[in-house]
């Protein structure tokens, strides 16, 4: 298939990378390489320039609770434009995939299904369901794939943390606060499944755990043979946090059936990062 994906960034590049290995061709768009089309969202999108495809993933997006909350850009970047891209593209016959996630919904219950009506509470999660909204009217040209979590043993917390642990500094980790995490490459991975087997409508993407951000930081700290006292509990009361959910999770069975494929459990998950930093350091040498 040919595949333009909207956006450079970490998941675009994830996509990018899964696709191509996948066989497919894959045209990408940014707002500051000059090697990829130029494409940026911050202003009303035009598509004329753009290669045509079979599918268009915009994983392009201002993304954060804070800055959705601060930026007076997010709104006209996430929804307005988005929008317009997606109408765009369905009116070309080009097939839409938008990333969704936990965002459009409250967080009050644990593994909601892809039929629990959405209740944000916040700017994100607000826009995020706006767009989800107008895909769902062209429902057999859209895949909404709605994420948790999503780390990389080489990026966010799992690289800070690492960092840390080998330089023997302690890090502070959640009790009070929860993820259900999905690899970035297995979250591209299931991406791609949803989108060769021509699925639309809304899918989810979640680990079938739940876990506290300090459980998740011991059992990789054990895992990689670094002394448990280098994390520290912590409460996310105590910081500045805009959206601190009591769940982050989602039933993302019905995803797994239709594609024959399962996300690992916690603990293949944490054994899958520990052999990626153990390939990484390997390969560095």
């Amino acid at each position: 298939m040919d595949i333009l994906v909207i956006g450079d960034g970490t998941l675009g590049k994830s996509l990018t990378q899964s696709l191509r290995n996948r066989g497919h061709t894959v045209f990408v768009t940014s707002r500051k390489d000059c090697n990829c089309y130029k494409l940026d969202l911050s202003n009303p999108p035009e598509i004329t320039e753009l290669p045509k495809s079979d599918w268009a993933i915009i994983a392009a997006a201002i993304t954060g609770y804070k800055k959705c909350e601060e930026d007076k850009n997010a709104f006209n970047t996430n929804v307005a434009n988005t929008i317009k891209l997606a109408k765009d593209f369905i009116s070309i016959g080009t097939n839409v995939v938008f990333p969704s996630s936990t965002s459009v919904f409250d967080g009050n219950t644990p593994f909601v299904t892809t039929e629990t009506p959405t209740s944000p509470v916040t700017n994100y999660g607000l826009q995020k369901q706006e767009v989800e909204k107008f895909l769902s009217r062209h429902n057999s040209n859209a895949l909404i794939i709605r994420y948790t979590k999503l780390l990389g043993y080489n990026l966010g917390i799992i690289k800070e943390w690492v960092d840390s642990w080998k330089n023997g500094i302690s890090i502070r980790a959640f009790t009070d606060l929860s993820i259900a995490p999905v690899l970035m490459e297995d979250a591209a991975f299931m991406t791609c499944k949803l989108m060769e087997k021509g699925k639309t409508g809304i899918h989810h993407c979640s680990a079938l755990e739940e876990i506290s951000y300090y459980d998740f930081a011991l059992k990789l700290c054990a895992i990689l043979n670094f002394s448990p006292k280098l994390v520290q509990k912590s409460s996310c009361k105590n910081r500045n946090i805009t959206y601190h959910p009591r769940f982050s999770s989602l039933d993302a069975r019905k995803t797994g059936t239709e594609i024959g494929w399962e996300l690992p459990t916690m603990d293949k998950l944490i054994q899958n990062v520990k052999a990626s930093i153990d390939e990484n350091e390997t390969s560095s040498c």
